[in-house]
Protein backbone atom coordinates (compact mmCIF):
# COMPACT_ATOMS: atom_id res chain seq x y z
CA UNK A 1 0.00 0.00 0.00
CA UNK A 2 1.36 3.40 -0.99
CA UNK A 3 1.63 6.12 1.60
CA UNK A 4 -0.06 9.46 1.22
CA UNK A 5 3.25 11.18 0.52
CA UNK A 6 4.03 8.69 -2.24
CA UNK A 7 0.64 9.27 -3.77
CA UNK A 8 1.00 13.03 -3.61
CA UNK A 9 4.37 12.89 -5.30
CA UNK A 10 3.05 11.21 -8.42
CA UNK A 11 3.38 13.17 -11.63
CA UNK A 12 1.49 12.59 -14.84
CA UNK A 13 3.84 11.70 -17.68
CA UNK A 14 2.00 14.11 -19.97
CA UNK A 15 3.17 17.17 -18.04
CA UNK A 16 6.31 17.14 -20.17
CA UNK A 17 6.65 17.51 -23.92
CA UNK A 18 9.23 14.84 -24.55
CA UNK A 19 8.04 11.25 -24.81
CA UNK A 20 11.42 9.97 -23.68
CA UNK A 21 10.53 9.67 -19.98
CA UNK A 22 7.71 7.30 -20.89
CA UNK A 23 9.99 4.32 -20.73
CA UNK A 24 11.03 4.91 -17.14
CA UNK A 25 8.16 6.85 -15.64
CA UNK A 26 5.81 4.02 -14.77
CA UNK A 27 6.34 4.58 -11.09
CA UNK A 28 5.47 8.24 -11.33
CA UNK A 29 2.21 8.15 -13.24
CA UNK A 30 -0.76 9.87 -11.69
CA UNK A 31 -3.00 6.99 -10.65
CA UNK A 32 -5.96 6.48 -12.93
CA UNK A 33 -6.62 2.92 -11.95
CA UNK A 34 -7.28 0.15 -14.43
CA UNK A 35 -11.06 0.57 -14.23
CA UNK A 36 -13.19 3.33 -15.81
CA UNK A 37 -14.70 5.96 -13.51
CA UNK A 38 -18.27 4.98 -14.48
CA UNK A 39 -19.01 1.29 -13.85
CA UNK A 40 -22.00 -0.14 -15.78
CA UNK A 41 -23.30 -3.60 -16.54
CA UNK A 42 -23.05 -4.67 -20.17
CA UNK A 43 -26.75 -4.11 -20.87
CA UNK A 44 -26.73 -0.69 -19.20
CA UNK A 45 -23.54 0.23 -21.06
CA UNK A 46 -25.19 -0.54 -24.41
CA UNK A 47 -28.31 1.43 -23.51
CA UNK A 48 -26.35 4.45 -22.26
CA UNK A 49 -24.16 4.34 -25.34
CA UNK A 50 -27.28 4.44 -27.55
CA UNK A 51 -28.59 7.38 -25.52
CA UNK A 52 -25.32 9.25 -25.92
CA UNK A 53 -25.31 8.55 -29.67
CA UNK A 54 -28.83 10.01 -29.92
CA UNK A 55 -27.67 13.12 -28.05
CA UNK A 56 -24.86 13.60 -30.56
CA UNK A 57 -27.31 13.03 -33.40
CA UNK A 58 -29.40 15.89 -32.02
CA UNK A 59 -26.49 18.31 -31.81
CA UNK A 60 -24.98 17.45 -35.17
CA UNK A 61 -28.07 17.36 -37.34
CA UNK A 62 -29.56 20.52 -35.81
CA UNK A 63 -26.61 22.58 -37.01
CA UNK A 64 -27.35 21.84 -40.67
CA UNK A 65 -30.91 20.54 -41.01
CA UNK A 66 -32.41 24.02 -41.29
CA UNK A 67 -30.12 25.06 -44.18
CA UNK A 68 -32.49 23.75 -46.87
CA UNK A 69 -35.56 25.29 -45.19
CA UNK A 70 -34.25 28.85 -44.97
CA UNK A 71 -35.85 30.09 -48.19
CA UNK A 72 -39.26 28.66 -47.22
CA UNK A 73 -39.03 30.16 -43.72
CA UNK A 74 -38.13 33.57 -45.10
CA UNK A 75 -41.03 33.45 -47.52
CA UNK A 76 -43.54 32.40 -44.83
CA UNK A 77 -42.50 35.18 -42.46
CA UNK A 78 -41.81 37.66 -45.29
CA UNK A 79 -38.55 38.55 -43.62
CA UNK A 80 -35.52 37.65 -45.73
CA UNK A 81 -33.24 40.17 -44.04
CA UNK A 82 -33.23 38.24 -40.77
CA UNK A 83 -32.62 34.82 -42.38
CA UNK A 84 -28.87 34.72 -41.58
CA UNK A 85 -29.68 35.06 -37.87
CA UNK A 86 -31.39 31.66 -37.86
CA UNK A 87 -27.97 30.07 -38.08
CA UNK A 88 -25.95 32.86 -36.49
CA UNK A 89 -27.96 32.92 -33.24
CA UNK A 90 -27.39 29.19 -32.70
CA UNK A 91 -23.72 29.49 -33.58
CA UNK A 92 -23.08 32.43 -31.24
CA UNK A 93 -24.60 30.85 -28.15
CA UNK A 94 -23.25 27.34 -28.80
CA UNK A 95 -19.71 28.63 -29.38
CA UNK A 96 -19.90 30.83 -26.28
CA UNK A 97 -20.83 27.97 -23.93
CA UNK A 98 -18.84 25.10 -25.43
CA UNK A 99 -15.59 25.79 -23.50
CA UNK A 100 -17.34 25.94 -20.12
CA UNK A 101 -19.27 22.66 -20.28
CA UNK A 102 -16.20 20.57 -19.46
CA UNK A 103 -15.62 22.51 -16.26
CA UNK A 104 -19.31 22.45 -15.34
CA UNK A 105 -19.31 18.66 -15.66
CA UNK A 106 -16.34 18.53 -13.28
CA UNK A 107 -18.21 20.67 -10.73
CA UNK A 108 -21.75 19.28 -10.95
CA UNK A 109 -21.08 15.81 -12.34
CA UNK A 110 -21.40 14.40 -15.86
CA UNK A 111 -25.00 13.19 -15.57
CA UNK A 112 -26.70 16.39 -14.31
CA UNK A 113 -24.77 18.52 -16.79
CA UNK A 114 -25.70 16.49 -19.87
CA UNK A 115 -29.33 16.25 -18.72
CA UNK A 116 -29.55 20.04 -18.37
CA UNK A 117 -27.95 20.49 -21.81
CA UNK A 118 -30.51 18.20 -23.48
CA UNK A 119 -33.44 19.87 -21.71
CA UNK A 120 -32.28 23.37 -22.73
CA UNK A 121 -31.81 22.14 -26.29
CA UNK A 122 -35.34 20.70 -26.42
CA UNK A 123 -36.86 23.89 -25.00
CA UNK A 124 -35.15 25.91 -27.73
CA UNK A 125 -36.30 23.44 -30.38
CA UNK A 126 -39.90 23.70 -29.15
CA UNK A 127 -39.82 27.49 -29.31
CA UNK A 128 -38.30 27.39 -32.81
CA UNK A 129 -40.81 24.86 -34.15
CA UNK A 130 -43.78 26.76 -32.79
CA UNK A 131 -42.54 30.26 -33.72
CA UNK A 132 -45.06 32.52 -35.42
CA UNK A 133 -42.56 35.21 -36.40
CA UNK A 134 -38.86 35.47 -37.18
CA UNK A 135 -37.84 37.03 -33.86
CA UNK A 136 -39.28 34.17 -31.83
CA UNK A 137 -37.62 31.64 -34.14
CA UNK A 138 -34.24 33.33 -33.70
CA UNK A 139 -34.70 33.43 -29.92
CA UNK A 140 -35.51 29.71 -29.93
CA UNK A 141 -32.40 28.96 -31.96
CA UNK A 142 -30.28 30.92 -29.49
CA UNK A 143 -31.68 28.91 -26.57
CA UNK A 144 -31.14 25.64 -28.43
CA UNK A 145 -27.53 26.66 -29.01
CA UNK A 146 -26.94 26.99 -25.27
CA UNK A 147 -27.86 23.32 -24.86
CA UNK A 148 -26.47 22.01 -28.13
CA UNK A 149 -23.11 23.68 -27.57
CA UNK A 150 -22.21 21.17 -24.87
CA UNK A 151 -23.70 17.92 -26.16
CA UNK A 152 -20.81 16.74 -28.33
CA UNK A 153 -18.07 17.41 -25.80
CA UNK A 154 -20.13 16.09 -22.88
CA UNK A 155 -20.82 12.83 -24.70
CA UNK A 156 -17.11 12.34 -25.38
CA UNK A 157 -16.32 13.12 -21.74
CA UNK A 158 -18.86 10.57 -20.49
CA UNK A 159 -17.50 7.91 -22.86
CA UNK A 160 -14.00 8.63 -21.59
CA UNK A 161 -15.33 7.94 -18.08
CA UNK A 162 -17.17 4.78 -19.19
CA UNK A 163 -14.36 3.06 -21.05
CA UNK A 164 -10.76 2.11 -20.28
CA UNK A 165 -8.03 3.84 -22.22
CA UNK A 166 -7.23 0.73 -24.26
CA UNK A 167 -10.71 0.47 -25.85
CA UNK A 168 -11.85 4.09 -25.76
CA UNK A 169 -10.99 4.77 -29.40
CA UNK A 170 -13.46 2.31 -30.87
CA UNK A 171 -16.42 3.71 -28.91
CA UNK A 172 -15.55 7.33 -29.55
CA UNK A 173 -15.05 6.41 -33.19
CA UNK A 174 -18.64 5.19 -33.41
CA UNK A 175 -19.89 8.39 -31.79
CA UNK A 176 -17.74 10.43 -34.16
CA UNK A 177 -19.27 8.62 -37.13
CA UNK A 178 -22.74 9.54 -35.89
CA UNK A 179 -21.66 13.18 -35.78
CA UNK A 180 -20.10 13.05 -39.24
CA UNK A 181 -23.04 11.21 -40.79
CA UNK A 182 -25.60 13.56 -39.22
CA UNK A 183 -23.66 16.67 -40.26
CA UNK A 184 -23.78 15.67 -43.90
CA UNK A 185 -27.19 14.02 -44.03
CA UNK A 186 -28.89 16.90 -42.19
CA UNK A 187 -29.67 19.00 -45.30
CA UNK A 188 -31.21 15.92 -46.95
CA UNK A 189 -33.50 15.34 -43.96
CA UNK A 190 -34.35 19.04 -43.77
CA UNK A 191 -35.22 19.07 -47.45
CA UNK A 192 -37.46 16.03 -47.03
CA UNK A 193 -39.36 17.67 -44.16
CA UNK A 194 -39.63 21.01 -45.95
CA UNK A 195 -40.78 19.50 -49.26
CA UNK A 196 -43.05 16.79 -47.84
CA UNK A 197 -44.36 18.14 -44.52
CA UNK A 198 -43.40 21.52 -43.06
CA UNK A 199 -40.16 23.24 -42.11
CA UNK A 200 -41.30 23.11 -38.48
CA UNK A 201 -40.50 19.39 -38.40
CA UNK A 202 -36.82 20.36 -38.72
CA UNK A 203 -37.18 21.32 -35.04
CA UNK A 204 -39.99 19.06 -33.87
CA UNK A 205 -38.06 15.94 -34.85
CA UNK A 206 -35.74 16.69 -31.95
CA UNK A 207 -38.43 15.81 -29.41
CA UNK A 208 -38.87 12.06 -30.00
CA UNK A 209 -35.12 11.60 -30.36
CA UNK A 210 -34.27 13.87 -27.44
CA UNK A 211 -36.83 12.39 -25.07
CA UNK A 212 -35.56 8.85 -25.72
CA UNK A 213 -31.97 9.99 -25.10
CA UNK A 214 -33.02 11.83 -21.95
CA UNK A 215 -34.93 8.88 -20.47
CA UNK A 216 -32.05 6.48 -21.13
CA UNK A 217 -29.49 8.78 -19.52
CA UNK A 218 -31.69 9.55 -16.51
CA UNK A 219 -32.51 5.90 -15.82
CA UNK A 220 -29.36 3.99 -16.75
CA UNK A 221 -26.35 6.33 -16.45
CA UNK A 222 -24.88 5.86 -12.97
CA UNK A 223 -22.17 8.51 -12.74
CA UNK A 224 -20.45 10.09 -9.73
CA UNK A 225 -21.85 13.49 -8.80
CA UNK A 226 -19.78 16.50 -7.89
CA UNK A 227 -18.70 17.04 -4.31
CA UNK A 228 -20.09 19.69 -1.94
CA UNK A 229 -23.49 21.30 -1.53
CA UNK A 230 -25.30 22.96 -4.44
CA UNK A 231 -24.35 26.41 -3.15
CA UNK A 232 -20.68 25.38 -2.85
CA UNK A 233 -20.71 24.07 -6.41
CA UNK A 234 -22.31 27.22 -7.78
CA UNK A 235 -19.63 29.30 -6.05
CA UNK A 236 -16.98 27.25 -7.86
CA UNK A 237 -18.22 28.46 -11.25
CA UNK A 238 -15.77 30.89 -12.83
CA UNK A 239 -18.43 33.48 -13.71
CA UNK A 240 -16.02 36.27 -14.65
CA UNK A 241 -13.98 33.92 -16.81
CA UNK A 242 -17.11 32.64 -18.54
CA UNK A 243 -18.37 36.17 -19.29
CA UNK A 244 -14.99 37.24 -20.66
CA UNK A 245 -14.71 34.14 -22.85
CA UNK A 246 -18.28 34.59 -24.10
CA UNK A 247 -17.59 38.24 -24.93
CA UNK A 248 -14.42 37.21 -26.75
CA UNK A 249 -16.24 34.57 -28.79
CA UNK A 250 -19.33 36.60 -29.69
CA UNK A 251 -17.32 39.74 -30.52
CA UNK A 252 -15.18 37.67 -32.86
CA UNK A 253 -17.99 35.74 -34.55
CA UNK A 254 -20.28 38.70 -35.25
CA UNK A 255 -17.90 40.53 -37.62
CA UNK A 256 -16.80 37.22 -39.13
CA UNK A 257 -20.42 36.35 -39.94
CA UNK A 258 -21.26 39.80 -41.32
CA UNK A 259 -17.94 41.06 -42.71
CA UNK A 260 -17.88 41.37 -46.48
CA UNK A 261 -21.62 40.65 -46.68
CA UNK A 262 -23.61 43.10 -44.51
CA UNK A 263 -20.64 45.14 -43.31
CA UNK A 264 -17.45 46.15 -45.05
CA UNK A 265 -14.35 44.62 -43.48
CA UNK A 266 -13.09 48.12 -42.70
CA UNK A 267 -16.44 49.34 -41.34
CA UNK A 268 -16.30 50.92 -37.85
CA UNK A 269 -18.49 48.23 -36.27
CA UNK A 270 -16.36 45.45 -37.76
CA UNK A 271 -13.12 46.93 -36.46
CA UNK A 272 -14.68 47.78 -33.09
CA UNK A 273 -15.88 44.20 -32.55
CA UNK A 274 -12.52 42.70 -33.51
CA UNK A 275 -10.78 45.06 -31.08
CA UNK A 276 -13.32 44.21 -28.36
CA UNK A 277 -12.68 40.52 -28.91
CA UNK A 278 -8.92 41.00 -28.59
CA UNK A 279 -9.24 43.07 -25.42
CA UNK A 280 -11.60 40.55 -23.81
CA UNK A 281 -9.22 37.72 -24.69
CA UNK A 282 -6.31 39.50 -23.00
CA UNK A 283 -8.44 40.20 -19.93
CA UNK A 284 -9.55 36.55 -19.87
CA UNK A 285 -5.98 35.26 -19.91
CA UNK A 286 -4.87 37.70 -17.21
CA UNK A 287 -7.84 36.91 -14.99
CA UNK A 288 -7.50 33.14 -15.39
CA UNK A 289 -3.78 33.20 -14.63
CA UNK A 290 -3.79 35.64 -11.72
CA UNK A 291 -7.19 36.06 -10.11
CA UNK A 292 -9.57 33.14 -10.71
CA UNK A 293 -9.95 30.87 -7.66
CA UNK A 294 -10.89 27.91 -9.88
CA UNK A 295 -10.14 28.86 -13.51
CA UNK A 296 -12.50 27.79 -16.26
CA UNK A 297 -9.46 26.72 -18.27
CA UNK A 298 -6.54 25.95 -15.93
CA UNK A 299 -3.14 26.86 -17.33
CA UNK A 300 -2.01 23.31 -16.46
CA UNK A 301 -4.11 22.09 -19.40
CA UNK A 302 -1.47 23.64 -21.66
CA UNK A 303 1.44 22.15 -19.74
CA UNK A 304 2.74 20.56 -22.93
CA UNK A 305 2.74 21.80 -26.49
CA UNK A 306 0.55 18.98 -27.78
CA UNK A 307 -2.61 20.34 -26.16
CA UNK A 308 -2.10 23.76 -27.75
CA UNK A 309 -1.33 22.23 -31.14
CA UNK A 310 -4.38 19.96 -30.99
CA UNK A 311 -6.72 22.89 -30.29
CA UNK A 312 -5.24 24.70 -33.31
CA UNK A 313 -5.48 21.53 -35.41
CA UNK A 314 -9.15 21.20 -34.41
CA UNK A 315 -9.69 24.79 -35.55
CA UNK A 316 -8.07 23.95 -38.90
CA UNK A 317 -10.18 20.78 -39.25
CA UNK A 318 -13.29 22.90 -38.84
CA UNK A 319 -12.13 25.59 -41.25
CA UNK A 320 -11.11 23.09 -43.94
CA UNK A 321 -13.45 20.09 -43.84
CA UNK A 322 -16.66 21.84 -42.82
CA UNK A 323 -16.22 24.69 -45.28
CA UNK A 324 -16.24 22.19 -48.14
CA UNK A 325 -19.07 20.12 -46.63
CA UNK A 326 -21.20 23.28 -46.26
CA UNK A 327 -20.84 24.47 -49.84
CA UNK A 328 -20.73 21.24 -51.88
CA UNK A 329 -24.56 20.84 -51.70
CA UNK A 330 -24.84 24.34 -53.15
CA UNK A 331 -22.73 23.20 -56.10
CA UNK A 332 -25.20 20.40 -56.88
CA UNK A 333 -28.19 22.71 -56.49
CA UNK A 334 -26.80 25.47 -58.70
CA UNK A 335 -25.09 23.39 -61.39
CA UNK A 336 -27.41 20.37 -61.53
CA UNK A 337 -30.60 22.07 -60.44
CA UNK A 338 -30.86 19.48 -57.66
CA UNK A 339 -33.49 19.72 -54.95
CA UNK A 340 -32.41 19.66 -51.32
CA UNK A 341 -33.06 15.90 -51.17
CA UNK A 342 -31.15 15.25 -54.39
CA UNK A 343 -28.22 17.35 -53.17
CA UNK A 344 -28.17 15.28 -49.98
CA UNK A 345 -28.08 12.04 -52.00
CA UNK A 346 -25.25 13.46 -54.12
CA UNK A 347 -23.24 13.88 -50.89
CA UNK A 348 -23.26 10.12 -50.22
CA UNK A 349 -19.78 9.62 -51.79
CA UNK A 350 -18.51 11.88 -48.98
CA UNK A 351 -20.86 10.65 -46.24
CA UNK A 352 -20.22 6.92 -46.58
CA UNK A 353 -16.39 6.94 -46.39
CA UNK A 354 -16.46 9.69 -43.75
CA UNK A 355 -18.70 7.59 -41.50
CA UNK A 356 -16.84 4.35 -42.13
CA UNK A 357 -13.36 5.80 -41.61
CA UNK A 358 -14.29 7.56 -38.35
CA UNK A 359 -15.28 4.18 -36.89
CA UNK A 360 -12.35 2.34 -38.48
CA UNK A 361 -9.78 4.85 -37.24
CA UNK A 362 -11.11 4.58 -33.68
CA UNK A 363 -10.91 0.78 -33.81
CA UNK A 364 -7.44 0.94 -35.35
CA UNK A 365 -6.20 3.22 -32.57
CA UNK A 366 -7.56 0.79 -29.97
CA UNK A 367 -5.53 -2.02 -31.49
CA UNK A 368 -2.23 -0.35 -32.44
CA UNK A 369 -2.30 2.27 -29.64
CA UNK A 370 -0.97 4.95 -32.02
CA UNK A 371 -2.77 7.94 -33.46
CA UNK A 372 -0.38 10.60 -34.75
CA UNK A 373 0.19 9.07 -38.19
CA UNK A 374 -3.60 8.99 -38.68
CA UNK A 375 -3.65 12.77 -38.19
CA UNK A 376 -0.89 13.12 -40.77
CA UNK A 377 -2.64 10.99 -43.40
CA UNK A 378 -5.99 12.65 -42.66
CA UNK A 379 -4.69 16.18 -43.17
CA UNK A 380 -2.82 15.15 -46.33
CA UNK A 381 -5.89 13.50 -47.86
CA UNK A 382 -8.05 16.46 -46.82
CA UNK A 383 -5.73 18.89 -48.58
CA UNK A 384 -5.75 16.71 -51.70
CA UNK A 385 -9.53 16.25 -51.49
CA UNK A 386 -10.19 19.97 -51.09
CA UNK A 387 -7.90 20.64 -54.04
CA UNK A 388 -9.76 18.13 -56.18
CA UNK A 389 -13.17 19.47 -55.18
CA UNK A 390 -12.01 22.97 -56.12
CA UNK A 391 -11.63 21.67 -59.69
CA UNK A 392 -15.33 20.83 -60.04
CA UNK A 393 -17.14 23.00 -62.57
CA UNK A 394 -20.32 22.90 -64.64
CA UNK A 395 -18.73 20.38 -67.02
CA UNK A 396 -17.51 17.86 -64.44
CA UNK A 397 -18.84 14.34 -64.88
CA UNK A 398 -20.26 11.97 -62.28
CA UNK A 399 -17.01 10.02 -61.92
CA UNK A 400 -15.09 13.17 -61.03
CA UNK A 401 -17.69 14.29 -58.50
CA UNK A 402 -17.82 10.91 -56.81
CA UNK A 403 -14.06 10.36 -56.84
CA UNK A 404 -13.18 13.81 -55.50
CA UNK A 405 -15.70 13.55 -52.66
CA UNK A 406 -14.45 10.06 -51.77
CA UNK A 407 -10.93 11.40 -51.20
CA UNK A 408 -12.23 14.20 -48.98
CA UNK A 409 -14.43 11.76 -47.08
CA UNK A 410 -11.51 9.47 -46.27
CA UNK A 411 -9.37 12.40 -45.13
CA UNK A 412 -12.07 14.00 -42.99
CA UNK A 413 -12.97 10.67 -41.42
CA UNK A 414 -9.41 10.18 -40.20
CA UNK A 415 -9.43 13.57 -38.46
CA UNK A 416 -12.86 13.88 -36.88
CA UNK A 417 -12.36 11.60 -33.92
CA UNK A 418 -8.59 11.18 -33.82
CA UNK A 419 -8.09 14.75 -32.58
CA UNK A 420 -10.30 14.06 -29.55
CA UNK A 421 -8.51 10.82 -28.70
CA UNK A 422 -5.17 12.59 -29.06
CA UNK A 423 -6.27 15.40 -26.72
CA UNK A 424 -7.59 13.01 -24.08
CA UNK A 425 -4.27 11.19 -24.27
CA UNK A 426 -2.29 14.43 -23.94
CA UNK A 427 -3.90 16.01 -20.89
CA UNK A 428 -3.81 14.88 -17.28
CA UNK A 429 -6.75 12.69 -16.21
CA UNK A 430 -8.43 15.42 -14.20
CA UNK A 431 -8.38 17.69 -17.27
CA UNK A 432 -10.00 15.30 -19.76
CA UNK A 433 -13.32 17.17 -19.56
CA UNK A 434 -11.79 20.57 -20.19
CA UNK A 435 -9.46 19.26 -22.91
CA UNK A 436 -12.36 17.60 -24.74
CA UNK A 437 -14.38 20.82 -24.60
CA UNK A 438 -11.45 22.78 -25.99
CA UNK A 439 -11.01 20.64 -29.11
CA UNK A 440 -14.76 20.83 -29.71
CA UNK A 441 -14.62 24.60 -29.28
CA UNK A 442 -11.69 24.81 -31.69
CA UNK A 443 -13.63 22.91 -34.35
CA UNK A 444 -16.74 25.07 -33.86
CA UNK A 445 -14.75 28.28 -34.20
CA UNK A 446 -12.87 26.96 -37.21
CA UNK A 447 -16.13 25.96 -38.90
CA UNK A 448 -17.65 29.38 -38.22
CA UNK A 449 -14.63 31.22 -39.59
CA UNK A 450 -14.22 28.96 -42.62
CA UNK A 451 -17.88 29.03 -43.60
CA UNK A 452 -18.16 32.80 -43.08
CA UNK A 453 -15.04 33.66 -45.07
CA UNK A 454 -15.99 31.12 -47.73
CA UNK A 455 -19.42 32.73 -48.04
CA UNK A 456 -17.92 36.19 -48.27
CA UNK A 457 -15.51 35.07 -51.01
CA UNK A 458 -18.34 33.32 -52.86
CA UNK A 459 -20.68 36.34 -52.78
CA UNK A 460 -17.97 38.83 -53.73
CA UNK A 461 -16.92 36.64 -56.65
CA UNK A 462 -20.49 36.27 -57.91
CA UNK A 463 -21.25 40.00 -57.61
CA UNK A 464 -18.01 41.04 -59.33
CA UNK A 465 -18.46 38.48 -62.12
CA UNK A 466 -22.04 39.55 -62.81
CA UNK A 467 -21.42 43.28 -62.47
CA UNK A 468 -21.44 43.73 -66.25
CA UNK A 469 -24.27 41.28 -66.94
CA UNK A 470 -27.03 43.93 -66.74
CA UNK A 471 -28.97 42.03 -64.08
CA UNK A 472 -31.41 44.18 -62.09
CA UNK A 473 -30.08 44.87 -58.60
CA UNK A 474 -33.07 43.25 -56.88
CA UNK A 475 -32.62 40.06 -58.92
CA UNK A 476 -28.88 40.07 -58.20
CA UNK A 477 -29.58 40.40 -54.49
CA UNK A 478 -32.02 37.49 -54.66
CA UNK A 479 -29.70 35.06 -56.42
CA UNK A 480 -26.77 35.93 -54.14
CA UNK A 481 -28.84 35.50 -50.97
CA UNK A 482 -30.80 32.49 -52.30
CA UNK A 483 -28.64 30.69 -54.90
CA UNK A 484 -31.19 27.89 -55.39
CA UNK A 485 -33.52 30.50 -56.93
CA UNK A 486 -31.01 31.16 -59.72
CA UNK A 487 -32.52 28.76 -62.26
CA UNK A 488 -36.08 29.86 -61.58
CA UNK A 489 -35.30 33.58 -61.87
CA UNK A 490 -33.13 33.34 -64.99
CA UNK A 491 -34.74 30.41 -66.82
CA UNK A 492 -36.17 32.71 -69.49
CA UNK A 493 -32.66 33.89 -70.44
CA UNK A 494 -30.45 30.80 -71.06
CA UNK A 495 -27.30 32.76 -71.88
CA UNK A 496 -27.57 34.85 -68.72
CA UNK A 497 -28.34 31.70 -66.74
CA UNK A 498 -25.13 30.05 -67.97
CA UNK A 499 -23.15 33.20 -67.15
CA UNK A 500 -24.58 33.34 -63.64
CA UNK A 501 -23.98 29.61 -63.14
CA UNK A 502 -20.35 30.01 -64.22
CA UNK A 503 -19.96 32.91 -61.80
CA UNK A 504 -21.25 30.71 -58.98
CA UNK A 505 -18.92 27.87 -59.93
CA UNK A 506 -15.96 30.27 -59.84
CA UNK A 507 -17.09 31.57 -56.46
CA UNK A 508 -17.44 28.04 -55.06
CA UNK A 509 -14.02 27.09 -56.41
CA UNK A 510 -12.50 30.09 -54.65
CA UNK A 511 -14.22 29.09 -51.39
CA UNK A 512 -12.97 25.50 -51.70
CA UNK A 513 -9.41 26.64 -52.39
CA UNK A 514 -9.35 28.36 -48.98
CA UNK A 515 -9.57 24.92 -47.36
CA UNK A 516 -6.32 23.71 -48.91
CA UNK A 517 -3.84 25.88 -46.91
CA UNK A 518 -5.82 25.14 -43.72
CA UNK A 519 -5.35 21.40 -44.21
CA UNK A 520 -1.67 21.82 -45.13
CA UNK A 521 -1.03 23.95 -42.03
CA UNK A 522 -2.82 21.32 -39.95
CA UNK A 523 -0.50 18.67 -41.34
CA UNK A 524 2.59 20.70 -40.50
CA UNK A 525 1.42 21.42 -36.95
CA UNK A 526 0.41 17.81 -36.32
CA UNK A 527 4.00 16.75 -37.05
CA UNK A 528 4.96 18.48 -33.77
CA UNK A 529 2.27 16.73 -31.68
CA UNK A 530 3.88 14.44 -29.11
CA UNK A 531 2.37 10.97 -29.13
CA UNK A 532 1.95 9.13 -25.87
CA UNK A 533 1.84 5.46 -26.93
CA UNK A 534 -1.43 4.19 -25.48
CA UNK A 535 -0.21 0.73 -24.59
CA UNK A 536 2.63 2.05 -22.45
CA UNK A 537 0.39 4.71 -20.94
CA UNK A 538 -2.34 2.19 -20.11
CA UNK A 539 0.15 -0.30 -18.67
CA UNK A 540 1.79 2.42 -16.58
CA UNK A 541 -1.54 3.61 -15.22
CA UNK A 542 -2.62 0.06 -14.47
CA UNK A 543 0.60 -0.69 -12.55
CA UNK A 544 0.28 2.55 -10.58
CA UNK A 545 -3.35 1.77 -9.82
CA UNK A 546 -2.29 -1.58 -8.35
CA UNK A 547 0.15 0.17 -5.99
CA UNK A 548 -2.32 2.67 -4.58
Amino acid sequence: MSTKNESDSTLDIREADSPAPLESATSSVRPLGSEPAIQLSRSHFVLVFIGLALAVLLAAIDQVIVATAIAVIGNEFQNFQMIPWIGTSYLLTSAAVTPVYGKLSDIFGRKPTIIVAIVIFLIGSGISGGAMDMNVLIAGRAIAGIGGGGLMSLVMIVIADMTPLATRGRYQGIIGSVFGFASVIGPFVGGAFTDGLTWRWCFWINFPVGVVALVIIVVFLKAPSGSGTLVERIRRIDTVGFLLMSATTISLLLPIQNGGIKWDWNAPQTIALFVTSGVCLVLFVVYERSYAREPMIPTAVFANRSTILLVICSFLIGSSIFTVISYVPLYFQVVNGATAMQAGISMFPLVIPLTFVIVASGILISYIRRYRFILWIGFALSAIGAGLVSLLDENSNAAQRIGFLLVLGFGGGMLMQTKTIAMQNSVMPQHIGIGTSLVTFGQVMGSALGIAIGGSVLNNKVVSSLASAHIPSDVLDLITQTPIALRMVLQSNPSLLMEAMHAYVQGLQSAFILSIPCAILGLLLSLAVVEWPQQKLADAQSKQGEKV
